[in-house]
């Protein structure tokens, strides 16, 4: 391969990855407003537990952010749950979540 076919190679990967990181934010939001509309709570409220914005819990919850380690617990232990329950079955290489990880928290 020549150095621009492995650039290109490269290229096209690291678009990829940034597909499916988007992907797997906005996976994690929707999984978050999940718990919170279980708890029936606002996003405000859940922003007042984890100790964050109110504002970054709503881009949280539609993919915008993608969340640091830190904040993942915080809001796990905001919401009441594992925060392994929040990113189980998300996978960076773009493939299905394995058979049996569960696509919700709580599910198994």
């Amino acid at each position: 391969m020549t150095t621009e076919s492995n650039a290109s190679c490269r290229a096209g990967t690291a678009g990829n990855v940034r597909k499916q990181a988007r992907r797997d934010a906005a996976e994690f939001g929707r999984r978050v407003r999940g718990c919170r509309a279980a708890l029936r709570i606002s996003q405000e409220q859940l922003g007042e537990r984890s100790g964050l914005h109110r504002t970054y819990i709503g881009h949280l919850e539609r993919g915008e952010v993608n969340p640091t380690l830190h904040n993942v617990l915080l809001v796990a232990q905001a919401l009441g749950v594992d925060a392994a329950d929040l990113v189980r079955g998300l996978r960076t290489d773009g493939a299905e979540p394995a058979a049996g990880t569960g696509g919700e928290p709580g599910e198994p």
